[in-house]
């Protein structure tokens, strides 16, 4: 087991120990294809979108030119998973 299936485990056995455990996050969902390095894949189709939400989350002012386009910077991310 790696890191990011260990988390992924961590979080699908917190949410089936307690219902009112909830994602949020920038393209968790599984039509997102599981966020970041897939760190949430299989999660929202197990218990459903009310419980893993994605959300536009972003942490430079909406007016700020993006560094590299969502696509670009997400292949970039998943290269270094």
């Amino acid at each position: 087991m790696n890191v990011i299936q260990a988390i992924n485990a961590a979080l699908d056995d917190a949410m089936a120990a307690d219902e009112n455990v909830f994602l949020l996050g920038e393209d968790i969902g599984d039509r997102e294809e599981g966020g970041v390095c897939l760190v949430t894949k299989g999660l929202s189709t197990k218990y459903g979108e009310a419980r893993v939400r994605s959300t536009p989350i972003t942490s430079r002012p909406s007016s700020a030119p993006p560094s590299a386009p969502p696509s670009l910077e997400c292949a970039r991310w998943r290269k270094s998973c």
